[in-house]
Order: C-alpha cells, then sequence, then structure tokens
C-alpha cells in the first residue's frame, strides 16, 4: 500500500496536480508568519531541498532575524508546522539527532509525536543531547526564552 501511494504522490507530482513537501512547508511557514518571509526567501526558492522538517526551524530563524524573539545559543531543530503553527512528526529522526550530537549541540527541539522514537535513539546510541518536545512553535519560542535566561 506503501508502495502504491507513494508511486501516486509521485505522478502527481510530477504532472504538477500535487505540491511537493518542500514546497508546502514554505507556504505553511509563510502563512504562520502572515507572508512576510524576506529573510528566508532564498531558502524557501532552493529546488535542491526535499521534506517538511525544516517547517519549525524555518520559522523560528525568521522570528529570530526579525528580532521577535533573542537567541543566542546552538540547538538543533526538526519540525513540520501547519499554517496555524502545530509542530508535526517528521521522519529520519535517527539521522538528525546524530547530526545535532556530532555538531554538538546541547539540546534538540522536536515534535512531541516523534520523542519516543527520539528516546529509544538516544539510549541506543547513547547521546548526551537534551531532547526538547513541543507541540506549538509558541513552546518552542518560551523554550528558546528560557534557555537563553538560563545562560545569562
Amino acid at each position: 500500500m506503501d508502495r502504491y501511494r507513494s508511486k501516486n504522490t509521485e505522478l502527481m507530482s510530477m504532472l504538477g496536480l500535487k505540491k511537493d513537501d518542500f514546497a508546502i512547508t514554505g507556504e505553511n511557514v509563510s502563512e504562520y508568519l502572515g507572508g512576510d518571509t524576506a529573510v528566508i526567501d532564498d531558502f524557501l526558492q532552493r529546488e535542491d531541498i526535499d521534506g517538511n522538517s525544516a517547517g519549525l526551524g524555518l520559522a523560528l530563524s525568521a522570528l529570530v532575524n526579525k528580532l521577535e524573539i533573542t537567541n543566542n545559543l546552538d540547538f538543533g531543530v526538526t519540525g513540520a508546522i501547519n499554517p496555524s503553527g502545530e509542530v508535526l512528526e517528521v521522519g529520519g529522526i535517527k539521522g538528525k539527532l546524530i547530526s545535532s550530537e556530532e555538531s554538538e549541540f546541547p539540546y534538540v527541539i522536536l515534535p512531541s509525536t516523534n520523542m519516543e522514537e527520539a528516546v529509544e535513539v538516544k539510549e541506543e546510541q547513547g547521546l548526551n543531547i537534551e531532547l526538547i518536545p513541543v507541540i506549538h512553535i509558541d513552546e518552542a519560542i518560551r523554550v528558546i526564552k528560557d534557555l537563553n535566561n538560563k545562560k545569562k
């Protein structure tokens, strides 16, 4: 069934009947930000990216760039978002956590729906990174503010 769905999805995309996940991510981030995506437009125009897991990171980056939130810390972020800012599950958690650990990020903000898998990966791989699950971008913003306030 998965193979049937993926083939149909690919055919629909090729025929222009379905947008790819990255295009939908761009639309969701734009809608969440009220259309003001100037600071991330170059990234959104790239054609060499696929998937939806950059949505939360893009929206947070835009908010930092617009000085709506302040951040002086390095951390990993993954998660799709919908237009209302809900953080949605993504794939590839293992690779994202390992990459974040290799980058020496102390934290990863991720969808709460990915938390069970993330805990398993963390234990299996012996990672030291702190996992921070969120269900909405507003929660991620609060986490970033709290982490930055602790750092002062």
